[in-house]
């Protein structure tokens, strides 16, 4: 039988504002500072995965186009020059990998883009491959996008009217145009040609202000410029006012393409064979202002697309069969600069979003994709019983409740209640405790009668306010048999300063870190202390936190990610009496010394009050006084 501890949260359900999807925002964190720190980095393009990181393009008009990766340490770098060492290369694609390669592309509206790759993706090591917009200054946009049947394929547009072009190389630097330009209508041209790859083809979307955006496919046959290609939906998909078929991505044996259009907003199409097509989304998810839509990228199971929307900011939506639409993150991530949501990238099971800001400088945005994460660890205790602690975080206003269940010793499982806790976060079962009321956010510790197993699985039922449900399940992957040994202040000893050092024995394993407690003899906390790195066996308490003649408890934890939580037994120390003060009575030089010696001779054996050299208090100045004026003989009064 599996035991189950229901948690109960009463939370506001939201709808979007015209009631059509509900919403169900995820949790997202933004992962760099606003432009990378230089404002004039509008618009960041997380594009690409080389090796382990994320890269991210820039757009920057005054000194260039930046390149920067996203380290596992969540650190950010530069790895590019601005511009390549040209200023008018202002914005960086990062486009592929192709042979061992990274390829990035660059828009310049003065000698035509460019194309550098590397090896390793570090400062120093990119080659230009391709120069002056394939000899045409006019092609300000190359960008390499895919790989399909052994070659690399990149493509090329202009400013103005001209016809874009698709061009493709088997080495990474000598290429060839595989297309004529602009597919015969010079109209496809003006912003970027979108390239991508299903089943058999190789698709191309262009821009077409004129007639709308076109779709074009080839097997790759003849040529070149190949002699295959056909175009693949009707001008617009029927309306003229779909400037652009943008941003292809395929999801669950589809392909998904984005338009542009100013008039009813954006429109997601998508074909199972690549050339029958059906509109998924309501234009603009209902709102006109979503004028492009970006299907980007999937990640567990949910295809995500992104929005252009200048009044509000862009938006993230997303689905898990491409038709029914729900909108997961706040507008313009609560920045309506934030005006749009660029295509995206998948790492490690996190999805990568851009902006672009002209206020502020491009972010760039993360997700697991998840309304709600979940957490297990146990908890050791020194005298051999075990707690186990239970965390789900979520967005606020999202979940309803949360049903635990795992292992039969949750049956006799009872919460561990948190003296320090505000009665009213206690939900109406009066047990479970959430952080905090309104930030999505509880922990439960749970008092267990047995020793927790690697390998268990606690299985959290999640129920949200808009009433659909989801399971997710978190394992134990460790146990502590084991804690920290207390050295000093030894139990029940007494302590003679205010800032005492508190000693310990490390555990005889490697952990992440060490924290010290320090409680009342209440067990309300008084004093911690996290993250001292493994390794560290003392730590002192700074002033302001201890009184004297006052007894408290203290111990030490261990936290290691795999195992838990392993806490020694507390030990407890009284403070002494509060010492008298070093007698600097001449109140000019701070050393103890004949000059004080001769005050308090002068007022020997004198009684009442004010004495300068009764320094116990006591109105009589006699061998007590003589004692404290010995202790503290030749000390500098002026160090604490």
């Amino acid at each position: 039988m599996f035991g189950k501890v229901s948690v109960l949260a009463a939370i506001m359900l939201a709808f979007w504002a015209c009631n059509v999807q509900a919403e169900q925002i995820l949790m997202w964190e933004q992962e760099n500072e606003d432009g990378f720190g230089d404002v004039n980095n509008i618009g960041t393009l997380p594009w690409v995965v080389f090796g382990d990181n994320v890269y991210v393009g820039t757009e920057n008009h005054s000194t260039g186009g930046q390149l920067w990766r996203e380290s596992e340490d969540d650190d950010w770098e530069q790895v590019n020059e601005d511009g390549f060492g040209d200023a008018n290369n202002s914005m960086i694609w990062p486009g592929t990998v192709f042979g061992g390669y990274l390829y990035v592309g660059c828009q310049n509206n003065y000698t035509g883009g460019g194309i550098w790759r590397s090896q390793t993706g570090d400062p120093g090591s990119w080659e230009q491959v391709v120069t002056n917009g394939f000899g045409d200054a006019t092609n300000a946009w190359v960008i390499p996008w895919v790989v399909f049947d052994g070659y690399l394929y990149a493509g090329a547009s202009k400013e103005e009217a001209g016809g874009c072009e698709v061009w493709r190389s088997s080495d990474g630097t000598t290429w060839q145009q595989v297309n004529t330009d602009g597919f015969g209508d010079a109209n496809n041209s003006q912003e970027p040609i979108y390239i991508s790859v299903f089943g058999d083809y190789l698709y191309a979307g262009t821009y077409n202000a004129s007639t709308g955006g076109e779709i074009w496919r080839t097997g790759g046959l003849g040529g070149p410029p190949f002699t295959d290609w056909e175009q693949a939906n009707t001008d617009g998909f029927g309306d003229a006012n779909n400037s652009s078929a943008a941003s292809g991505v395929v999801f669950e044996d589809n392909l998904y393409v984005g338009t542009w259009n100013n008039t009813t907003g954006g429109q997601i199409w998508r074909s199972s064979d690549g050339t029958t097509w059906q509109q998924v989304n309501t234009s603009g998810f209902g709102d006109p202002n979503n004028s492009e839509c970006f299907p980007s990228a999937a990640l567990n199971g949910h295809l995500y697309a992104g929005t252009w929307n200048e009044q509000v900011g862009g938006q993230v939506w997303r689905s898990q069969d491409g038709t029914t639409w729900t909108k997961v993150s706040e507008d313009g991530f609560g920045d309506a600069n934030n005006i749009g949501i660029i295509p995206s990238v998948v790492l490690d099971d996190y999805l990568y979003v851009g902006t672009l800001n002209e206020a502020t400088g491009g972010e760039v945005w993360e997700t697991g994709g998840v309304r709600v994460e979940v957490y297990v660890w146990p908890k050791y205790w020194g005298g051999g019983s075990y707690n186990l602690g239970l965390e789900a975080e979520a967005i606020a206003g999202d979940v309803s409740s949360i049903i635990i269940s795992g292992p039969s010793y949750l049956d006799t499982a009872t919460v561990i209640p948190n003296p320090d806790d505000d009665p009213n976060r206690l939900y109406d079962d009066g047990q479970h405790y959430d952080g905090d009321a309104n930030d999505g956010y509880w922990i439960v510790i749970l008092d267990i009668d047995a020793t927790p197993a690697v390998g268990e699985i606690i299985t959290f039922e999640i129920t949200y306010t808009d009433l659909s449900t989801e399971t997710k399940q978190a394992t134990i992957n460790g146990v502590f048999n084991e804690t920290a040994t207390l050295v000093s202040p030894p139990d029940g000893s007494t302590v003679d300063t205010l800032t005492p050092t508190f000693e310990w024995l490390n555990l005889s394993i490697p952990v992440d870190s060490y924290s010290v407690q320090i409680n009342d003899m209440n067990q309300s906390r008084i004093y911690d202390v996290y993250d001292l790195p493994d390794g560290t066996t003392s730590h002192t308490i700074p002033g302001g936190y201890l009184n004297w003649e006052t007894s408290y408890s203290w111990l030490v934890s261990a936290w290691e990610d795999a195992n838990g939580e392993a806490l020694t037994m507390s030990y407890t120390f009284t403070t002494s009496s509060q010492p008298p003060q070093c007698p600097n009575l001449d109140g000019i030089n701070p050393v103890v010394n004949f000059i004080d010696f001769s005050i308090l001779a002068y007022d020997w054996r004198q009684t009442g009050p004010e004495l300068e050299g009764d320094l116990n208090g006591d109105k009589i100045v006699d061998t007590e006084d003589l004692a404290i004026l010995a202790l503290y003989w030749l000390s500098d009064c002026s160090k604490p």
